[in-house]
């Protein structure tokens, strides 16, 4: 029995230290994996804010590079745009924007003015062309650009193209 008590007492001493690097090595090793899971997810992070461009807010103040024209083109150009619509209508701008505030149709309108529907798509066209101008000397489309614009807007339908005008009417 004596020799059985010292057995017992040896494995239960050797089990301490065992045990105790068992937690230790454990301890570590589960201490490495969330480093090496965090550092991953860190790096990964870091090259993801790298490869996508940051969001940019629109500006509608000429820049350095031209950009098309759209939404935020100074006043000069619907002030063109407008000026030559009203000209080929024989109406002044307020006495159209009235029209359409009404909910007349610019094509009706000009069918109103007796105007055919090919001589208002030439006039759009032109009163587009006029307003590409007014970009291209005031430096917000370089003429490249304002030529691709006006080949874009001549395949355009009259319906699409007198709804532009429009809100150009109604919304400067």
């Amino acid at each position: 029995m004596g020799h059985l008590k010292y057995d017992t007492e040896h494995v239960q001493n050797q089990s301490k230290p065992q045990l105790e690097r068992r937690r230790l090595l454990l301890v570590v090793l589960l201490g490495g994996f969330l480093l090496l899971v965090g550092g991953t997810i860190l790096l990964w992070q870091v090259i993801a804010s790298q490869a996508s461009p940051p969001q940019t807010s629109v500006v509608s103040t000429p820049t350095a590079e031209p950009t098309k024209s759209g939404p935020g083109d100074p006043q000069a150009y619907y002030d063109a745009v407008e000026q030559y619509v009203s000209q080929e209508l024989h109406m002044s701008k307020a006495q159209i924007k009235t029209k359409l505030q009404a909910g007349v149709q610019l094509i009706a309108l000009a069918e109103q003015q007796g105007i055919s529907a090919a001589q208002l798509r030439t006039i759009l066209l032109e009163a587009e062309q006029r307003g590409h101008d007014v970009l291209v000397h005031g430096g917000y489309l370089t003429q490249q650009q304002s030529d691709a614009g006006m080949q874009d807007l001549r395949i355009r339908n009259l319906q699409t193209l007198a709804t532009s005008i429009k809100y150009d009417f109604l919304d400067h």
